[in-house]
């Protein structure tokens, strides 16, 4: 769950799924005479669409940062081997399905605590200054360890079989740290405030042949309007949109009683129109 503090004591909660589903409207949408269209474009929106599903399997037993009265954050979840487990059945079954998307959807998940493989700047990596690197956890270690192992046999196959090229599934790597990003500017991290804030993602693909931007700025607009340069997308204005619930902060709360609370939340939905 991703749990965004707002004004007045309020939280905004998000599921890891609809964050997912937020990006691949990105994913869907992205090219123009400027930037190519994803390739294969049903294996990516796949990615997209289902790369943090494995948090189901915590947000089915929501756990509850009662000091603060709210659902911890999805950075702030207490680690859990279930969920690593979770993680590698989700890859599993991508995997069957479609092996290009769990491909990627596997290096999503092994390249996050390597600080997304230093491809992708952004706020979280401050504009571009160079992160420390993280404190990675023995079990997440051994993870990467297999993740890793997995993906070299899988692309040998995919390049062998003429699926894929190596330079494809860069590309596509990199879109999807940016779909995952610009996702989660909109649910989470972009709000200074209460507002959004500006700032850029990049550098950004532009073509399969090794081509880029430097990167996409961010620029909120008045209303719900925001303005993307260069502009990415296939419609000259994007709509798009996320479910999400308030609920209040109450510290101390029972954590039964919080997790009944989002239970009856009622589900609004915020909305962004994406700009030249």
């Amino acid at each position: 769950m991703i749990a965004r503090e707002a004004l007045n004591d309020q939280v905004v909660l998000i599921k890891q799924s609809d964050h997912a589903d937020l990006a691949a409207q990105f994913a869907a949408h992205f090219g123009n005479e400027q930037f190519v269209a994803v390739q294969p474009f049903d294996s990516v929106v796949r990615a997209a669409t289902y790369h943090d599903s494995h948090f189901q399997d915590v947000e089915a037993k929501l756990p509850i940062d009662t000091a603060r009265g709210r659902p911890y954050g999805h950075r702030e979840t207490p680690f859990s081997q279930a969920h690593l487990d979770a993680l590698q059945a989700n890859i599993s079954w991508l995997l069957a399905d479609d092996p290009y998307s769990g491909m990627l959807v596997s290096m999503h998940h092994s390249g996050l605590p390597q600080n997304r493989y230093g491809l992708v700047s952004s706020w979280q990596t401050r504009g571009g200054a160079r992160t420390k690197p993280r404190t990675i956890r023995p079990e997440v270690a051994a993870n990467i360890e297999t993740l890793e192992r997995q993906q070299a046999i899988l692309l040998d196959r995919l390049v062998a079989d003429r699926v894929a090229t190596e330079r494809q599934i860069d590309t596509n790597y990199r879109l999807l740290q940016f779909f995952d990003l610009l996702s989660l500017y909109l649910c989470s991290d972009g709000y200074q405030n209460g507002k959004l804030a500006p700032t850029w993602i990049g550098p950004v693909p532009l073509n399969y042949e090794g081509g880029e931007c430097e990167g996409v700025h961010i620029q909120p607009q008045l209303g719900n309007e925001i303005k993307l340069s260069p502009y990415p997308f296939d419609a000259l204005q994007l709509r798009v949109s996320v479910p999400v619930r308030f609920v209040q902060q109450r510290p101390g709360a029972a954590a039964a009683a919080r997790r009944e609370e989002v239970m009856k939340a009622s589900r609004e939905y915020l909305s962004w129109v994406f700009v030249r």
